[in-house]
C-alpha cells in the first residue's frame, strides 16, 4: 500500500533498494548504467513510498506514433506496449499520422514538449535529414514497421520473412498472385518493399508464374481468369479483403492477426512476434539502445 508520507527521500530509496544513491538517481530520470531489474525495482518502490508523487516535473512518458488503428497488428502493439510500461511506471501515449509526414512531424514535437522518455515511431518521413531532424529531439527512439539508417529498428526481417511465406505456397501452387495496394503509398514505404523483394527472390528461384497486383480491381481481373491461383498479401488485412470477396480462393497472409477467427475462417500467415517486438523497442528506449534489433518470426499454418 503506498505511503502517504512524501518526505521519502533518494537516500532513503537507496537503502530500501539496498543500492546506491546514484543508482537511484539513474533509475529515476532515467539514464544509463542500471540494469532493467534495478531499475523497475527502483521505480516500484519509489511509487510505493509515494516519491513520484512529489516529482511534478517528470511524467515518465513513452511516445508512440503509428499510422492508425485499422490493421490489427498495430492494435496489438499498442495494448502490449499499454501493459509493459505500466509494469515500469510509464504512461502511454498514442498518436496517428494516417501516413501524412506533416502529421508525424505534429506528433514528434508534441511528443518533445511533453518531455516524452522515448519514443516508438512507425515513421512515413526517410532520409539523412529527417534523422538528422530525430537526433535534435535528444530523445531515445525506436522504429518499427519502417526502418530509417541511424535510428534503432526493433522488428522481424521482412524480405526473409517474406521469402519464407512464398517457399511455403509454392509447396502447393505454381501460379501466385502477390497483392499489396500499400505499395502505392508515397514516403517510407520500406517493409512492404522488403516483403515484395523476399516474394520476388523465392517466386524466381521456384519458377514460379506469378504477378504483382497493387490495384483491387485489377486484381478481381486476374482471378476471373486464374483460378488456380493462390494470392500473397504483404499484410493480412489485405488477405481478409481477397477472402471476403473470394471465399474459394487460396490465400496467405502476414501478421498473424487474431480477427479471422471471428469469420470462423483459418489463414496460412506469417506470425511477425508482436510482442516480442513491442518488449524489445520499449527496453531499447528506455535504456537508449541505438542498435538494430530482430525479433523471430514464424510461419503459422492454419489449414
Amino acid at each position: 500500500m503506498k505511503n502517504n508520507n512524501f518526505s521519502i527521500t533518494t537516500h532513503k530509496l537507496a537503502q530500501i533498494c539496498n543500492v546506491s544513491q546514484g543508482t537511484v538517481d539513474r533509475a529515476l530520470n532515467n539514464r544509463k548504467g542500471i540494469s532493467t531489474e534495478t531499475k523497475e525495482k527502483i521505480l516500484s518502490a519509489a511509487r510505493k513510498y509515494g516519491y513520484l508523487d512529489t516529482d511534478k516535473n517528470k511524467f515518465h512518458i513513452i511516445g508512440i506514433v503509428i499510422f492508425d488503428l485499422y490493421n490489427e497488428y498495430f492494435s496489438e502493439l499498442v495494448m502490449c506496449l499499454e501493459r509493459e510500461c505500466q509494469k515500469i511506471g510509464y504512461s502511454l501515449v498514442v498518436m496517428f499520422t494516417d501516413k501524412s509526414f506533416e502529421k508525424e512531424q505534429k506528433c514528434l514535437k508534441q511528443l518533445y514538449c511533453m518531455g516524452a522518455d522515448g519514443i516508438i515511431l512507425c515513421p512515413v518521413g526517410e532520409g539523412t535529414e529527417y534523422v538528422n531532424y530525430l537526433y535534435s529531439l535528444k530523445i531515445p527512439i525506436a522504429t518499427i514497421g519502417n526502418k530509417l539508417d541511424g535510428i534503432s529498428y526493433v522488428g522481424i526481417d521482412n524480405f526473409r520473412a517474406m521469402y519464407d511465406a512464398c517457399i511455403f505456397l509454392a509447396q502447393t501452387h505454381k501460379k501466385i498472385i502477390y497483392y499489396s495496394p500499400a505499395l502505392k503509398a508515397s514516403g517510407n514505404n520500406y517493409a512492404q518493399i522488403e516483403r515484395k523483394k523476399g516474394f520476388e527472390k523465392a517466386a524466381d528461384e521456384k519458377s514460379l508464374d506469378y504477378i504483382i497486383v497493387k490495384d483491387k480491381n485489377e486484381l478481381q481481373k486476374l482471378l476471373l481468369d486464374e483460378k488456380d491461383s493462390a494470392v500473397l498479401c504483404s499484410t493480412d488485412y489485405y488477405a481478409i479483403e481477397v477472402l471476403m470477396n473470394y471465399p474459394n480462393t487460396e490465400v496467405m497472409g502476414f501478421d498473424n492477426i487474431n480477427i479471422m477467427k471471428l469469420f470462423g475462417r483459418k489463414l496460412n500467415s506469417v506470425d511477425a512476434n508482436s510482442v516480442e517486438v513491442t518488449k524489445t523497442a520499449l527496453h531499447n528506449v528506455i535504456n537508449d539502445i541505438r542498435k538494430d534489433c530482430y525479433v523471430d518470426y514464424k510461419i503459422v499454418k492454419n489449414q
